[in-house]
C-alpha cells in the first residue's frame, strides 16, 4: 500500500506541475543598410505597456552597432501594415513593414520563431492603406537557450534522488568488523 501511494502522490505531482515562463526569443533585425541592423530579445508572450488594439509597444533592450540602448518597439496589426517601428533615443532604425509579426491580440500577442522579409514604410495612400516601399530587410525570430530547467524537469531529479536515497538506505547491511592481533 505504501509503494501505491507513493507511486499516485508523484503522478499526481507531475500532472499538477505548471509549464516552464514562456520562451525568449531573439529578433535580428538585418537591414539592407548593415549600420542599420540590430537584435533585441523578448518573451514568446510579452506583456506590451501601451495597446491601442492596432499595435502593441514594449520595451526592450537594442543590441547595437554603438553598443547596447534601451529604447520601444511597436509592433503594428496587418491592417495597420504589419512589421515593426523601434522608438531609440539617438538612433534611427528603419520602419520596416511587412506581414503581421505576432498572432493573438496586441494587448497579449504571442510570438513565434519565423523569418520576415520586410520593406520600407513608404507612406499612406488615400484610402488609408500603407504604401509598401523596396526591400529593408530580414526579421529572424529564433529560440534562445532557456537557462532555468522547466519544473518538470526539477520534478524528476528531485523523484530521481530520492529513488537512490531509498534504495540505499534498503541497502544498509550489517558488517562486523573483525580485529585480530598477532
Amino acid at each position: 500500500m505504501r509503494k501505491f501511494l507513493l507511486a499516485a502522490t508523484s503522478c499526481a505531482t507531475l500532472l499538477s506541475t505548471n509549464p516552464a515562463s514562456a520562451a525568449t526569443l531573439l529578433f535580428d533585425f538585418v537591414s539592407v543598410d548593415p549600420a542599420d541592423s540590430f537584435s533585441f530579445s523578448l518573451d514568446s508572450n510579452p506583456t506590451p505597456f501601451f495597446d491601442n488594439s492596432m499595435t502593441a509597444i514594449i520595451e526592450t533592450t537594442f543590441n547595437t552597432s554603438a553598443g547596447p540602448v534601451d529604447g520601444n518597439v511597436a509592433f503594428m496589426i496587418a491592417a495597420n501594415g504589419g512589421g515593426f517601428a523601434t522608438f531609440v533615443p539617438g538612433f534611427f532604425f528603419p520602419e520596416p513593414v511587412g506581414e503581421q509579426l505576432f498572432t493573438g491580440t496586441t494587448a497579449d500577442p504571442t510570438f513565434a520563431p519565423g523569418v520576415f522579409e520586410l520593406n520600407f514604410f513608404n507612406g499612406l495612400a488615400p484610402s488609408g492603406a500603407v504604401i509598401v516601399g523596396p526591400p529593408a530587410g530580414t526579421l529572424t525570430i529564433s529560440e534562445t537557450m532557456a537557462a532555468v530547467p522547466e519544473p518538470g524537469t526539477w520534478l524528476m531529479m528531485i523523484l530521481g534522488f530520492g529513488a537512490i536515497g531509498a534504495s540505499m538506505r534498503r541497502r544498509q547491511q550489517n558488517t562486523t568488523l573483525a580485529v585480530s592481533y598477532s
